[in-house]
């Protein structure tokens, strides 16, 4: 046998767990040196180990240990998974997360839209009309709240809801505009560095006056109004509740 011959036997012998064939190799090959006799074989000849036929290759003890193999499964577990030319990229999980929070909160808007009867396919220009111009002639001051600035109106739709608006519609009504109101109060004395309650007084009367308004939207039938008439009846309701506020505000804090 060659010299590559006996390292590859030896390699083999190595992999399959022969130890002693490879031990064997190495002395028949010479790349182990005899003169190491005297050290201690755990593999050493014995009288009971040697053939009883004619094979003169002397047999020797052998263990059942094996090496270690990892498995495929491990294998293809500990490996990083490699992507395919052209693959996308994987989604972190709070990507997906914000993903599908921000088309929920699209579809909501969506459905707010068409509850406020605005057509949600339109074009922004179109929504901006109806929400600043068309909403002046509503038939009632609490349907010209419920189509004016449908951006906000849709956050604070959820708040009414929040506030449990289903159940206790007067409760919950107040206390969203109460808190408009304050919003506003909050930036002007940022501002202005200032005590402010207009806003605040003002939205409480804007609320007062829609309860109002829907309550009696029945025995009103504002609907059959012209819309030159519905448009002079909102913004006197608007004008009156901010004079009125304007005055207490000068009152508290002239």
């Amino acid at each position: 046998l060659s010299r590559f011959q006996c390292r590859m036997q030896l390699v083999h012998s190595f992999l399959a767990s022969e130890l002693a064939d490879a031990l064997h190799l190495s002395r028949r090959c010479g790349l182990v040196s005899t003169k190491t006799e005297h050290c201690p074989n755990p593999f050493k000849v014995t009288a009971k180990s040697r053939p009883t036929s004619g094979c003169t290759r002397p047999r020797y003890a052998r263990t059942n240990r094996r090496p270690h193999a990892l498995s495929v499964s491990c294998v293809a577990k500990a490996l990083p998974r490699t992507r395919a030319a052209g693959e996308p990229r994987p989604l972190a999980s709070h990507t997906k997360r914000s993903r599908m929070s921000q088309s929920g909160f699209n579809e909501s808007y969506n459905q707010y839209l068409a509850l406020r009867g605005y057509d949600p396919s339109a074009s922004k220009l179109m929504i901006l009309k109806r929400a600043l111009i068309d909403s002046w002639g509503e038939p009632g001051f609490h349907q010209f709240w419920r189509v004016w600035n449908p951006g906000i109106g849709h956050l604070l739709y959820r708040l009414y809801l929040a506030l449990g608006g289903k159940r206790k519609r007067l409760i919950a009504t107040m206390l969203v505009f109460a808190l408009c109101g304050f919003a506003h109060d909050g930036l002007v004395m940022l501002i202005f560095r200032r005590p402010f309650v207009a806003f605040t007084l003002a939205f409480v009367f804007f609320g007062f006056i829609a309860v109002i308004s829907r309550s009696l939207e029945l025995i009103l039938c504002q609907d059959r109004w012209p819309k030159l008439l519905n448009v002079f009846a909102n913004i006197s309701c608007l004008a009156a509740s901010i004079y009125v506020a304007v005055q207490v505000q000068m009152f508290i804090f002239p």
